[in-house]
């Protein structure tokens, strides 16, 4: 069969085409489901006993593990030194190519071992190729020190796989142009890290009714939203809504349980912390 070359395809033609490759990736992840699983069973319980994660990447996978990991301290009231990124090449690599970062072993070991790395912690490497120096020097160090390792690669049967405790392979195929990784593997990068840091805090109690009662009101946008949140999960109004929460602090997890068993704030704060801040566990 001949092959088709995308650029001499009209603009219709071409969105059709990366959108049916798009679609595949969906089935795909779904295949790896009980590995996620695992992943996520193993990175909650190290969280709860008061590890850390810690996303290792370069260039544009590890973006995409930056963007999940930033994520989880406004949404979810994460703190942002227990889950976070390393990228090779540094900061700098989040907005520009650094040269030859993703090649550096050396400084994927000392970064780690600038951090302090430990047993408690959890090392998630994500590198489309499963191979990336950065991140292979990330995971055999990780396991030097006895940390959990996670792999996210697109490849099958990847060189993480082989080292990391828990590997999730995911064998996309070829990119609709050709060594593009932000494409096919971007998306499903994105799809697993989703699952992964999602039902990580939905087990952690960070959500509530199905919202996000940890979200951090750092914007106009948020303090509606936490506005919002509060007077769907109680029957106060706005104006009562808004002027509860300006009596904690915007704390919409101490506003909740005031209003929904009748205490003070000091009780109710008392109560989230006897049960880990999950209000799951005390308004069964």
């Amino acid at each position: 069969m001949k092959e088709e070359f995308v650029e001499r395809l009209g603009t219709n033609e071409l969105l059709k085409k990366i959108n049916t490759l798009d679609k595949e990736i969906a089935f795909l992840v779904e295949e790896k489901i009980e590995v996620i699983e695992e992943a996520v069973e193993l990175a909650y319980q190290k969280f709860l006993k008061g590890g850390r994660i810690i996303y290792c990447g370069a260039g544009s996978s590890g973006r995409i593990a930056a963007m999940d990991a930033l994520e989880m301290g406004p949404t979810y009231g994460i703190d942002p030194t227990r889950y976070f990124c390393l990228l090779a090449g540094g900061k700098e690599a989040l907005f520009q190519v650094v040269e030859r970062a993703e090649d550096s072993e050396e400084q994927a070991k000392q970064t780690l071992k600038d951090i302090q790395l430990n047993a408690s912690d959890v090392v998630v490497a994500v590198a489309a190729s499963g191979r990336t120096p950065y991140c292979m020097a990330a995971i055999k160090y990780a396991v030097e020190v006895g940390a959990s390792t996670i792999g996210i690669s697109c490849v099958e049967a990847s060189e993480l796989m082989k080292i990391a405790e828990i590997a999730i392979d995911l064998p996309i195929g070829k990119e609709i142009v050709g060594g593009s990784t932000r494409m096919r593997a971007g998306t499903a990068q994105k799809l697993v890290l989703n699952m992964f840091s999602t039902s990580m805090m939905i087990r952690l109690g960070k959500v509530f009714e199905n919202s996000m009662v940890y979200v951090q009101p750092i914007n106009k946008k948020l303090v509606q939203r936490t506005i919002d949140i509060l007077r769907k999960t109680t029957k106060l109004s706005a104006k009562g809504a808004e002027q509860l929460l300006e009596e904690v602090y915007y704390d919409l997890p101490t506003a909740i349980l005031m209003n929904r068993k009748n205490l003070s704030q000091s009780e109710a704060k008392v109560l989230l912390a006897q049960h880990d801040g999950n209000l799951s566990k005390i308004l069964k």
